[in-house]
């Protein structure tokens, strides 16, 4: 088994360098911005079977030639730099099943000197508090409106809506608030949703009420799936686009340690 991280640069880090000014508006200056990952641990359960009854038939099964299939979720991401939100992104998804896309945006000057945090001064000392979400991870959907996905000539959904409350119902219930992993993951508020953590989402599988993994999404193998992420500019500026399709893979294991995958 290989696990690979990839680790963000530090402009990630909400604040680095000196600090200048005093009380609330002491703010970060330079690029020094750092960060380390260590002291690493992981955990797996493990159930042993010791009397080979179950080693024999996994044998029994992969001499007969049928191959033992391992479903795991797959995420390709797309990125788009934008005048503003009146745009359309085009990428392209093969996948055995498509089950969701996501679609973000956030301003272009997100890693610009004058939207990093401002720091709070406590007892003239800066502190690395910050007043405000950092501009790095502020996705804004107030800037666009009529969101939509299109899936070759498919709309998804069919409709459209000026209304954030409308984006925030439909992606909670792409996601499922009741009995999924991602249960929680989302916003508190509709401001909140709307002007920090805008995600645009629509599912394409089918719903089950715990964390089953099926092929129910979209088969766009053999034919690679145009697909677009829509909006309609409301007086936002540059933006950068970011699409997320989230797809099911399998992992085929076979007769002598033959492994396949099929996206």
């Amino acid at each position: 088994m290989r696990i690979s991280i990839t680790l963000a640069p530090g402009d990630i880090l909400g604040a680095g360098g000196q600090t200048v000014g005093g009380g609330d508006a002491a703010a970060f200056t330079g690029d020094n911005r750092t960060y380390a990952v260590s002291a690493q641990a992981f955990s797996v359960d493990v159930i042993s079977i010791s009397d080979g009854i179950y080693d024999s038939m996994v044998d029994q099964m992969l001499a007969s030639g049928r191959p033992i299939e391992v479903p795991f979720k797959n995420y390709f991401c797309y990125t788009n730099l934008v005048a503003n939100m009146g745009q359309t992104t085009l990428f392209n998804v093969a996948s055995q099943s498509i089950d969701r896309l996501w679609g973000t945006a956030r301003l272009q000057t997100y890693n610009a000197a004058a939207s990093r945090p401002v720091a709070v001064n406590l007892n003239a000392v800066a502190h690395s508090i910050i007043k405000s979400t950092p501009a790095y991870f502020t996705y804004k959907g107030d800037t666009g409106q009529n969101y939509q996905f299109q899936v070759n000539n498919t709309l998804y959904p069919n409709w459209q809506s000026t209304k954030a409350a409308d984006w925030f119902q439909h992606a909670k219930l792409a996601v499922g608030d009741q009995g999924n992993m991602l249960s929680g993951s989302v916003p508190i508020s509709r401001k909140m949703y709307e002007q920090n953590m805008f995600a645009f989402v629509v599912s394409l599988e089918h719903h089950t009420d715990s964390d089953e993994r099926f092929l129910s999404g979209i088969d766009t193998r053999g034919s690679s799936a145009n697909c677009y992420f829509k909006s309609d500019n409301n007086g936002g500026a540059a933006s950068q686009i970011i699409v997320f399709a989230e797809c099911t893979s399998s992992l085929k294991i076979m007769a002598n340690k033959v492994l396949e995958i099929v996206q």
